[in-house]
């Protein structure tokens, strides 16, 4: 495998850690919102106006513009930010190290783990687009001729996860805002902004990248990264998660949206007739 790939990779693992983080941070919190998961992988959601239930708390009152937030506080208002939220339509876009990555797809928090499915258009890996699904706890990565046209399997348990060591944590809610908390150094309340037509919250978090990476089993390329990145994170009226925006110094930067709350989303496996046991990674040189 090249040095550049496994940089590329070090790259990637960060700039997909907002999207593990939006597509599956409610996993582990409130239970009454989870359903029993289903054992035939696959996942419907529930309809518009559950997301926006009157019985759902209005946000705290926000911090003085320019104010210190700690850290534990910020993690658990991300985590918060979920509650309310059963699906939504994510958009993810990144610049990582010369390559770009464009993404659209639903996320469905009512199941138990959570399930997404996003495709992904640009070079980021191997100028191959990707097509990728979470249904309970398996990764499924279609990466063009890479996987023949077919779904590779990653299971994210497996410790030998081929996309990199720990990776898999990176998927894991509670191991996510964990490393993610341990990595925070500082939040500073920015101030309430216009964002999609409406008023939004935005916070900043100095993330020490180095610890960042650690926690989901990277190493911290030698160029390229900064020793801290900025973690830009709004909120909208209701509390909810609606955008991140992290800048990856002079490797690039990756930019993580929810909206449409609330949507019929219809998340399923791929037939085993589509699926490889074969992994794509092994292949890269």
């Amino acid at each position: 495998m090249s040095r550049r790939y496994t940089v590329r990779r070090s790259l990637a693992a960060a700039a997909l850690v907002p999207l593990a983080l939006t597509s599956l941070s409610a996993c582990g919190g409130d239970d009454t919102k989870a359903t029993d998961a289903s054992s035939s992988s696959s996942s419907s959601a529930s309809t518009p106006e559950e997301s926006s239930s009157p019985s759902a708390e209005a946000p705290a009152e926000a911090p003085a513009e320019g104010s210190d937030v700690d850290p534990a506080e910020f993690t658990a208002l991300m985590k918060a930010s979920f509650d309310q939220v059963t699906t939504a339509h994510a958009t993810l876009t990144s610049k990582v190290m010369g390559g770009a990555m464009n993404g659209e797809g639903d996320v469905d928090y009512s199941t138990d783990p959570p399930a997404a499915a996003m495709t992904m258009t640009g070079d980021l890996f191997g100028d191959q687009d990707v097509e990728s699904r979470i249904i309970d706890g398996i990764l499924y990565l279609k990466l063009g001729s890479m996987t023949k046209g077919k779904f590779a399997k990653l299971d994210l348990s497996d410790p030998n996860n081929p996309l990199g060591g720990q990776f898999a944590d990176s998927m894991d809610p509670k191991s996510a805002l964990e490393n993610l908390g341990g990595a925070i150094e500082k939040v500073t309340y920015v101030g309430e902004e216009d964002l999609a037509g409406g008023t939004a919250r935005h916070y900043t978090a100095a993330v020490n990248t180095k610890k960042l990476l650690e926690g989901f089993g990277q190493d911290l390329p030698a160029t390229g990264m900064p020793a801290s990145l900025p973690y830009d994170v709004w909120f909208d009226s209701e509390g909810r998660f609606q955008q991140l925006k992290v800048d990856l110094g002079q490797a690039g930067s990756t930019l993580t949206t929810l909206s449409d709350y609330g949507k019929d989303v219809s998340i399923e496996a791929p037939p085993a007739s589509e699926v490889t046991e074969d992994s794509p990674f092994n292949q890269a040189g």
